[in-house]
């Protein structure tokens, strides 16, 4: 079994962090407003 170099981690945890965020980001982009249980309500972003 081989290790990981600890600064290959540290990027490839980055990278996976990064990649996450953008995910969220995109998500909220294209969500339209909606109405949830208890009369919850979540708006979209304005965007443009």
């Amino acid at each position: 079994m081989s290790a990981l170099n600890e600064n290959r981690i540290d990027r490839l945890f980055r990278a996976a962090a990064e990649a996450t965020g953008e995910a969220v980001v995109n998500s909220m982009c294209a969500a339209e407003a909606m109405r949830g249980w208890a009369g919850i309500s979540g708006c979209r972003w304005p965007i443009g």
